[in-house]
């Protein structure tokens, strides 16, 4: 399963997570889901600030949210992701949820649930 998140859906947070499982104990493996429900709703909020920076867009090149150029191209999501990707202000909050995601990891990991 490790080597899914690390070749074909690169994802570093989820991949961290999953090294260091084997690290943890019973308790604190059974203690999982309940971890997960607190940090879920930290993780969804800065999911939602990553989805809600604004970039511009469009022929008319203006600012909107991330969320709206994601859902009105849908169907082509690998040339969306292209352009967006040189946009410093994507880049910029895609490091913070990579970042925050980390931190929740380290925390789910750690076994420590404060909510932030």
């Amino acid at each position: 399963m490790l080597r899914f998140f690390v070749e074909a859906y690169k994802q570093p947070a989820i991949r961290r997570f999953l090294e260091r499982l084997h690290d943890l104990d019973g308790a604190m493996i059974t203690d999982l889901p309940r971890q997960g429900r607190v940090l879920y709703k930290r993780l969804g909020l800065a999911f939602s600030r990553c989805l809600g920076t604004e970039v511009l867009w469009g022929f008319g090149r203006r600012m909107i949210p991330l969320w709206k150029v994601i859902y009105g191209n849908l169907t082509r999501l690998e040339a969306v992701g292209r352009q967006l990707r040189a946009d410093p202000r994507v880049v910029t909050a895609c490091g913070r949820l990579e970042r925050e995601a980390e931190a929740v990891i380290d925390e789910l990991a750690g076994g420590g649930t404060s909510e932030r």
